[in-house]
């Protein structure tokens, strides 16, 4: 597996793509996570020599589109998609995702069809450039609250969801929310063929109604099951980038670089054990 730098590393605020990748190169990261938005209007051949000068590669990138926005605003997001695409591909962008709600205020046979079809054109439009897109279900106790009724927050559902959507849809395994909503490595080799981003983190040994996704610590510092989460991922062959998505005050006060080293030297850690 390769480890992609992603900018959850760095304490607010977050910098910019060429820092990132900067920062990634330094810290001795194989790729690098890009914000789509920041990109958009950048030249292809700039961009990919600028990646080229740091001996790394794009990872992944968050989906830029609202999926649960109303009408307008969704495809606005379609059509800034429809324009950066051409260019996440050119460059090497390997897989774009977002998250899935795990709680709502409208039943589950309402907001279930909406989103397939939304999750659906998204991936028509990326398909078309060969990269693919990815869900990715939220376990944190809180977010199975947010909402009147719980939507998606397991894996299974989450793949059973990514494969109702067509060719094109995979997921996105968080080693946070895994371990938040209670699945083992059983559960990841289940839905192994459809796993195509791997973010780790670790969770901090608090009760459960004190955790917060934007306070995380780092893999191996908490008491997530990584020899489970990883022998799941070895089982299924999986070779492609892990992110370490590691928000919280851990990095307040240190240098970027040394920051970034941090994340990339514990989750190195974590997979070599």
């Amino acid at each position: 597996m390769m480890v992609s730098y992603h900018p959850s590393l760095i304490a607010k605020p977050s910098p910019g793509w060429k820092d990132s990748v900067r920062i990634a190169g330094l810290a001795g990261f194989d790729g690098v996570d890009l914000d789509l938005r920041e990109i958009a209007d950048a030249d292809p051949t700039a961009l990919r020599e600028e990646l080229d000068a740091a001996r790394i590669r794009p990872g992944a990138a968050s989906l830029p589109v609202e999926l649960r926005a109303d009408d307008r605003a969704f495809e606005e997001g379609l059509t800034f998609l429809r324009h950066v695409a051409p260019l996440a591909a050119e460059i090497g962008v390997q897989v774009i995702h977002r998250s899935i709600p795990a709680a709502s205020d409208s039943p589950f046979f309402e907001l279930q069809p909406r989103l397939q079809r939304r999750w659906s054109e998204c991936a028509a439009i990326l398909r078309g450039h060969g990269i693919p897109v990815a869900v990715e279900p939220l376990g944190t106790p809180y977010r199975r609250r947010e909402g009147a009724h719980e939507f998606i927050s397991r894996l299974d559902m989450a793949a059973d969801f990514a494969a109702s959507c067509g060719e094109g849809v995979g997921l996105l395994v968080d080693s946070w929310h895994w371990h938040l909503s209670g699945a083992t490595a059983s559960d990841i080799v289940d839905v192994g063929e459809l796993i195509v981003h791997v973010h780790i983190a670790d969770v901090p040994d608090l009760p459960g109604e004190a955790l917060r996704d934007d306070e995380r610590v780092l893999p191996g510092d908490g008491i997530v099951d990584f020899d489970a989460f990883l022998g799941g991922l070895v089982a299924i062959g999986y070779n492609g980038m892990v992110s370490p998505e590691v928000p919280g005050s851990w990095s307040v006060g240190l240098d970027a670089i040394d920051a970034a080293r941090r994340g990339l030297e514990t989750t190195l850690g974590v997979l070599d054990d």
